[in-house]
């Protein structure tokens, strides 16, 4: 049977390179990763990439074809670079739903894009940028700033691939091409269950969290705080004190008598649910794996020191111990072993593998023995319900990467544009400027090599920086010549902040927030687009949440709508409206008597007589008879 996509490749004038899934992205390979994301993408698709034939929407694509030697299968990636200027969606939708709505405008998008398994034979489609069916969908600007939007599994659909091993890549690909800063919405799901409240809970973090995602930003005007403190309060609940059935009690006294009794609050109740769940996963042989790891060492000697691990645990489970933790299976293996590398390398790769008759696996039980506090309050369930919807409503995650490295034979220095006419351009949506470029140039450089090499990156990069000309250097001094070497004048890996001119004001590119002024003032504490469902009042024109208005989501719009804030206003002006006529300026100094019948007419007895005092001095000295 033929590999998958590869008579297609026959037919191509030069027999394409095939790299291993499991190696691409790693330390050094395919490019090393010296350069900025703009630059390293350039040599990936020129050295690692075969150019398509056809383009999507205009845009070139390129594939590179990876090999998965346990599945016997070849697999695309696809990438393809969107040119911003002529694109029908220049804006970035993603950017303005995690907070980046501030960022500029980024020449190029670059899309990676592994397709659903029976589309590996066919072009890509012009829509091919919308489908959520995709195994893996990746953007990054060129900045360096991107999005993971789409990961789909063996649940997804897939037949090869499974849903960790998508994000792996991906991470690979970020970490090899220079990626700053990676956004995902996680809404990942398990049988109608949301990951993010499961694995928050268990362990502190979203399912993504393993690849070092953390809180990028919350819905409905969800903190930071709101978050950490949300997770605290769900992991810390007692399990004695979760209001119990008949089935919840069978539940938790049968994973306690599996644990030893070591459960004491739900977040360990959970971490130990997902442990066994993996435990039941589908196990290995090792002499399987050993095979598909491609590592330096051959296969028996791989499988012997296997061997010698398992020994070292058969010893220690005789001595009624249930497991050794990774240090002490080191020690004892190199009585037999004394190739250390080796040791570390096989002890990595055994989880969930078979060896002769032994299972062996990988447990991380460090924060689930600790015991939590007694909580002297009693739970109060309307608070436990409000701290998982703030988890729910806790989607967007963010990676980022460092930007220096080790090397001391370049400067590098991060640059920013603090311009006076940017500042003016800040709206409601755009708060603050955009985040900094890095720029590299060698130790002899001059300040003049600096403000080439910064014009050249804002220039490559950004829409409205076609044209700027830096002026000065924050960081320099007034009297620094364009000619003076930059050694001892500036440290390299620090911040600089530019100014200059050249920039296009007048362009529709110039934040990634768009060119709209809309506003967004929500009950929630919400001042941004934060991609849930919105309803504009028809009165003010300012947005708010349809959930926070009492709009249910499977709820049609109603054709006229008008916020509380301008109903009240119209109450006030209405109130206004109804007021007398007539009014005192000082009622309070005012006093009102009785018509007497010796004083007034006899028509005028149902008078009232009206006595105004100028002053309280006044007042204090009249007699009340």
């Amino acid at each position: 049977m033929p590999l998958p996509i590869m008579d297609t490749c026959r037919k191509r004038k030069r027999k394409p390179s095939v790299y291993s899934l499991q190696r691409l992205g790693e330390e050094e390979f395919p490019i090393s990763r010296s350069g900025s994301f703009r630059d390293n993408v350039r040599v990936f698709l020129r050295d690692f990439a075969e150019v398509e034939d056809y383009n999507v929407r205009g845009s070139p694509v390129w594939c590179t074809l990876l090999s998965r030697e346990a599945k016997n299968t070849v697999i695309p990636l696809y990438t393809i670079e969107e040119d911003v200027v002529r694109s029908s969606e220049p804006y970035c939708d993603h950017c303005r739903c995690t907070g980046w709505s501030n960022h500029f405008v980024s020449k190029r998008k670059y899309h990676f894009i592994i397709p659903v398994d029976a589309e590996w034979d066919l072009p890509l489609e012009d829509d091919v940028f919308d489908l959520q069916t995709h195994l893996l969908h990746g953007l990054i600007h060129t900045n360096g700033f991107g999005h993971l939007i789409c990961v789909n599994g063996l649940e997804g659909g897939s037949r090869y691939l499974c849903g960790r091993e998508m994000v792996d890549l991906w991470d690979r690909i970020c970490t090899n091409l220079g990626a700053r800063m990676i956004t995902v919405e996680d809404l990942s799901q398990k049988r109608s269950l949301d990951l993010r409240l499961l694995y928050g809970v268990a362990y502190g973090h979203s399912w993504f969290g393993r690849w070092g995602y953390k809180f990028c930003r919350g819905s409905y005007g969800v903190t930071k705080n709101d978050y950490e403190n949300a997770i605290e309060l769900l992991g810390s609940l007692e399990l004695d004190q979760i209001e119990q059935c008949k089935r919840i009690k069978q539940v938790f006294r049968h994973y306690r008598e599996m644990s030893e009794g070591n459960l004491k609050t739900f977040k360990d109740l959970l971490r130990f649910i997902l442990i066994i769940n993996e435990k039941s996963q589908g196990y290995r042989s090792y002499n399987t794996v050993a095979a598909n790891l491609g590592s330096r060492w051959p296969v028996r000697r791989l499988e012997y020191a296997a061997e010698v691990i398992v020994e070292a645990l058969k010893e220690m489970k005789a001595l009624k111990q249930s497991g050794m933790t990774r240090q002490d299976v080191r020690d004892s293996a190199r009585l037999h072993i004394g190739d250390t590398g080796l040791l570390d390398y096989v002890l990595k790769s055994m989880n969930n593998v078979i060896v002769g008759n032994v299972l062996v696996q990988r447990y991380e039980l460090d924060d689930a023995t600790k015991l939590v506090e007694q909580k002297k309050d009693a739970v109060i369930e309307a608070s436990v319900r409000s701290a998982a919807q703030v988890v729910l409503d806790s989607k967007h995650f963010v990676k980022e990467w460092p930007l220096w490295d080790n090397d001391d034979k370049i400067f590098r220095f991060v640059c920013r544009i603090n311009n006076p006419s940017l500042i003016d351009l800040r709206t409601e949506q755009v708060t603050e400027l955009p985040p900094g470029e890095l720029v590299k140039v060698s130790l002899q450089a001059t300040v003049f090599d600096l403000k080439q090499a910064i014009e050249e990156t804002f220039r490559d990069t950004y829409c409205i920086l076609t044209n700027f000309e830096v002026n000065e250097i924050d960081e320099l001094k007034e009297d620094d010549d364009d000619s003076n070497l930059l050694f001892g004048k500036l440290e390299s890996c620090s911040a600089l902040t530019v100014r200059g001119g050249g920039i296009d004001l007048e362009s529709t590119l110039k934040f990634q927030g768009g060119s709209d002024t809309w506003m967004v003032k929500c009950v929630c504490r919400a001042r941004d687009d934060d991609g849930e469902r919105m309803i504009s009042c028809d009165v003010c024109e300012v947005w708010q949440h349809t959930r926070c208005c009492g709009i249910d989501d499977s709820d049609t719009l109603p054709p006229l709508y008008v916020c509380s804030s301008c109903c009240d206003e119209f109450a006030e002006q209405q109130k206004r409206v109804l007021q007398p006529k007539y009014e005192f300026q000082n009622p309070g100094q005012m006093l009102m008597i009785g018509a007497a019948d010796d004083y007034f007419a006899e028509e005028d007895e149902g008078c009232l007589g009206m006595m105004m005092f100028p002053s309280e001095s006044f007042v204090s000295e009249q007699f009340i008879l």
